[in-house]
């Protein structure tokens, strides 16, 4: 994308925040109503507050899930609860070079989501003017706590179906290529590992259970990736902030060799789950992070809507961004099956009625003789909207789990039902069961791996990646 290209965009970006909505495939797309100009200046007496803050109070978890993403920050965030983004930010210029089509991290973020409006506001002003009045080469420990971002562009810049709200940090590294050339490594590690601390102490008193952090300064700041892993790794670990999070991904980008990527892989690989973006067949046991095009699907593990039959769960996007939830089941006489969650999707419920014959596949006496998914409620307050008995919706839905690697058939036999359904927050969704093993035969596979019930607690955020 060219330069002017995305001088357009950002132009178009702010005016969307001002307007409050956009226009995709000829539908008005309304932003959440919330004070996207909010902004929480953290200068040196609130992150003293924060620090006490921390230290008084209790860690949330010994064990968060820590990951390495090659991951836009923002299609890290939407598939994580109360999460605060991290923005590696031009100390002297809200947004660095957003409104002039520069394409770093900060700028790609500007572009996505209403982020500008908060950091170009007047309650973010202090500390751009401090930076610029005060010379300093590392610049200033201030940040800015922008509550309420609404995202609705992804990586590419094109709209997304529904916008999603999250949070962001504004922290500026010591630019090493510019003012800070000529300070000593020693300095620069004490200003950058001071600054994190800061920042994971702003982010545990103002309630983050979740953090998107990355390379900080390791593009056009000219920091060694390497190092910037180490000073991350040392505050989290060694100094044990990460007991104030449930999850951290680092969401890294990278062109060419990866040397970014590789760092903070090698650095954490023994602490964290190292996710690529890497080909495979397999989903949710590989390498990869796709940002969704759909709402994810809201589900609640609550005992009492999990029968002795459900053995596990598995959750993720598929690469063309259809968020899905997947259950493995299995029967009193042993067969196996899995349960898929997934959008209602038009262009595939178009198909009903048109004329299939599939004499292998007979859903009413499979209704009849399996235990129906819908009675075993996995989603609370999940709404049944009765049985899909067309065979052409039914085989469309099919073929595309096949497309997707999420399932293949190894005989002719596909035995397989489905339910319409909403799910808590009103949102429509098909559910296809699909045998695996009929009478002890195999009949079908999935290459997903499964998460029991009983672990993790469902009250943890965990990222599946596909």
């Amino acid at each position: 994308m060219s330069r002017q290209e995305r001088r357009r965009i950002a132009e178009e970006t702010i005016q969307i925040t001002h307007q409050g909505r956009y226009q995709k495939h000829g539908k008005t797309i309304l932003l959440p109503k919330e004070d996207y100009s909010a902004a929480i200046l953290i200068d040196a007496k609130e992150a003293r507050r924060c620090g006490e803050v921390v230290k008084s109070g209790c860690s949330i978890s010994d064990t968060p899930d820590i990951y390495v993403l090659e991951a836009d920050s923002f299609a890290c965030a939407e598939g994580m609860e109360n999460v605060l983004v991290m923005n590696f930010a031009n100390a002297h210029v809200p947004g660095g070079g957003f409104r002039n089509g520069a394409n770093a991290q900060e700028e790609c973020l500007c572009r996505e989501s209403t982020l500008y409006h908060s950091i170009g506001s007047d309650a973010a002003y202090e500390m751009y003017d401090y930076n610029n009045r005060r010379k300093n080469s590392c610049d200033s420990d201030y940040m800015i706590l922008s509550p309420h971002v609404c995202v609705f562009r992804d990586l590419h810049d094109a709209f997304l179906d529904e916008p999603f709200l999250t949070s962001v940090i504004t922290i500026p590294a010591p630019n090493r290529n510019g003012a800070a050339r000529e300070v000593s490594p020693d300095v620069l590690s004490r200003v950058m590992k001071s600054r994190l601390r800061k920042m994971f102490a702003v982010a545990a008193a103002h309630g983050y259970s979740s953090l998107v952090l990355g390379a900080w300064g390791c593009g056009a700041f000219g920091h060694d990736p390497h190092s910037v892993a180490k000073y991350f790794y040392d505050i989290l670990m060694d100094e044990g902030y990460h007991k104030y999070f449930q999850t951290i991904a680092f969401a890294i980008i990278d062109r060419g060799e990866k040397k970014n990527f590789h760092a903070f892989a090698d650095v954490f690989q023994n602490v964290g789950t190292i996710c690529t973006n890497d080909t495979s067949k397999a989903v949710t046991a590989v390498p990869g992070f796709y940002q969704a095009n759909h709402p994810f699907i809201t589900y609640n593990f609550s005992q009492e809507n999990i029968s002795p039959e459900n053995k596990g769960y598995s959750y993720g996007t598929t690469k063309n961004g259809i968020p899905f939830m997947a259950e493995i089941w299995e029967q009193t006489d042993g067969d196996r099956a899995v349960a898929f969650y997934l959008p209602v999707t038009e262009d595939f419920m178009k198909l009903e009625c048109v004329p299939l014959v599939n004499e292998a596949t007979d859903t009413k006496t499979f209704f009849i003789q399996k235990p129906v998914k819908a009675f075993h409620a996995l989603c609370v307050g999940m709404a049944d909207g009765g049985m899909v008995d067309d065979l052409s919706v039914l085989f469309a839905y099919v073929r595309f789990l096949e497309e997707c690697n999420l399932l293949a058939f190894s005989t002719d036999l596909q035995n397989a039902y489905a339910f319409l359904l909403t799910d808590v927050t009103g949102h429509d969704l098909i559910a296809i069961t699909i045998s695996l093993t009929i009478e002890g035969e195999t009949v079908a596979s999935t290459p997903l791996s499964w998460i029991p019930f009983h672990h993790p607690s469902p009250k943890r955020t965990h990222l599946r990646l596909v």
